[in-house]
């Protein structure tokens, strides 16, 4: 009787590899951070990968061999295009662009969602005494428009940004185009979400009030630095990519982090009971953080 081994796909193992070696490589400064933003707008290539895999990758020894190649080809060839070289990413023209300007009102709290879908999300801090909630500029692919949705209740105002429309295709400036900069308020305690299909979450929380935060992704990076004041709860996930955490000195940290395909790092002196990590200060600090993060296949980074 024939025997018949499933000797599985190609396209997971390369995927893998690949995602390694963008880490190790932005760690060594050989590549931009923005390689994420790249990452974005060549995405159709995955599924030519898959596609050629399931054509003639499956059919012989020299027909996966063929597709190794013809995969390699697609993955190198779509970077390429995209502006990716080794030291350096190349630069194009801004797209169509959105200012937001959002009062705060009377309002003395705020929950604030930022769901871009697809992008770079940079968020900061606007000067101390600010009237408003949220101030930015939000760069959009063409096509595409963003929805404000906001409201206050009682003492809360609530914030609700999304990228609605129709794209399709890669976009030319890596570091400029589909790029959200927001900057809110810091004389309030504020509740945030953030959600981004694609991209980057680039979030320098250091100087707001935050009284929760949840951070998800499917494919790309989250790096966010935690404020030094308040204490309160904070979640980073994601499926694809790496997410790195800055806890500022002094704040104490109880931790559980995960990457089930990956992997992840604690400061050297944290200890750990049952399934959490605890800094050395976290039984005496004033200010501290209940942190969970992880990644499915990736890297989970807390420092």
């Amino acid at each position: 009787m024939e025997s018949h081994h499933d000797r599985g796909g190609l396209v997971g193992p390369i995927l893998l590899i690949g995602l390694g070696l963008i880490f190790l490589l932005t760690n060594l400064g050989m590549l931009s951070s923005s390689i994420w933003g790249v990452l974005v707008r060549i995405w159709p290539v995955i599924l030519i990968a898959i596609g050629v895999d399931l054509l003639i990758g499956r059919r012989s020894l020299w027909g996966r061999v063929l597709a190794l190649v013809l995969i390699l080809a697609v993955l190198a060839g779509g970077l390429w295009i995209g502006g990716v070289r080794i030291g350096q990413i190349q630069r194009g023209q801004a797209l169509q662009g959105e200012s937001l300007t959002q009062p705060l009102g009377k309002a003395t709290r705020a929950v604030v969602s930022v769901d871009p879908a697809i992008g770079v999300v940079d968020i900061g801090a606007l000067a101390a005494g600010s009237a408003n909630l949220a101030e930015g500029r939000i760069a959009l692919p063409r096509g595409a428009n963003v929805t404000q949705q906001a409201s206050v209740a009682g003492d809360t105002a609530t914030l609700n940004l999304r990228m609605n429309g129709s794209w399709f295709g890669p976009t030319i400036n890596v570091d400029e185009s589909m790029k959200w900069t927001l900057n809110l308020n810091r004389d309030v305690p504020l509740d945030l979400h953030f959600n981004v299909i694609a991209g980057q979450a680039l979030l320098d929380l250091s100087q707001l009030k935050v009284e929760a935060l949840d951070v998800s992704s499917v494919f790309g990076q989250a790096k966010v630095t935690l404020p030094d004041q308040g204490s309160f709860k904070a979640h980073a996930g994601g499926v694809f990519g790496q997410t790195v955490i800055t806890v500022p000195q002094g704040v104490g940290v109880k931790a559980k982090v995960s990457a089930v395909f990956g992997t992840s790092s604690l400061p050297a002196d944290y200890r750990k009971q049952g399934d959490w990590y605890y800094s050395p200060n976290y039984n005496t600090a004033t200010n501290k953080v209940e942190l969970t993060a992880e990644e499915v296949f990736g890297q989970v980074i807390v420092r």
